[in-house]
């Protein structure tokens, strides 16, 4: 199994969480039918978290993306220092059939994390802890709970191709996002172009009404206006 690692732009720094701590995985579903982890991500910081809030996420295609990983979750309130939550792709509350390569996804990640989560006792559906019906009324819990209990190799590999972005880029790129220049969230070369690409255009309107504002003024003062 790839496990993909998107390349997000925190709000914050992420808090990193003893796995030992962690005891139980809570199973979400977006509600909605589909989504990138990116979109995901842009939705929990206009909520004003850092960033999504996830530990993974499972699209229906199969593809399984590291979100905050091992680090402190956000998917369910006042319960996170012991949980970590697994998103998956669809809104389970209306559609009836989930792929059965997100299952297989979904039972490979949960597989693996038994490995690295020595205190896990429990899976379950988020509406254990939260009023709501998370992750969907269709949504197949059982096999998730049942697993395969079977070894799982796992690569870790970058969504987009590697590039080597200099560290005044990135802290360029991250002061122009915080700044709302751009919302572009997970290239850093991407948010420094288009910031400073709007940063130019807003220049040269500045230059084009000083240049209008001054030809008028020059009409009004010659008598011609």
């Amino acid at each position: 199994m790839n496990i993909i690692k998107p390349r997000l732009i925190w709000k914050e720094p992420l808090v990193s969480n003893d796995p030992s701590n962690i005891n139980v995985i809570a199973l979400h579903h977006l509600a909605a039918i589909t989504a990138t982890a990116e979109q995901i991500h842009s939705w929990h910081l206009a909520q004003g978290w850092k960033g999504a809030g996830y530990g993974w996420y499972v699209r229906k295609d199969g593809s399984v993306y590291e979100m905050r990983g091992f680090n402190l979750n956000a998917g369910v309130e006042n319960e996170n220092d012991h949980i970590l939550s697994i998103a998956f792709e669809g809104n389970y509350d209306i559609e009836s059939i989930m792929p059965d390569i997100q299952i297989k996804a979904g039972i490979e990640l949960i597989e693996w994390l038994r490995s690295s989560l020595p205190n896990l006792k429990s899976i379950d559906g988020h509406y254990m802890w939260t009023s709501t019906t998370c992750p969907g009324k269709y949504f197949q819990l059982a096999e998730f709970r049942n697993g395969e209990r079977k070894k799982v190799e796992v690569k870790t590999v970058e969504e987009t191709k590697k590039v080597d972005v200099p560290e005044w880029k990135i802290d360029g790129a991250k002061f122009i996002f915080y700044m709302g220049i751009t919302d572009s969230l997970h290239d850093p070369l991407e948010v420094l172009d288009v910031g400073l690409y709007g940063a130019m255009r807003k220049k040269e309107w500045e230059k084009m009404n000083e240049w209008v504002d001054n030809k008028i003024d020059n009409k009004i003062k010659g008598g011609i206006a």
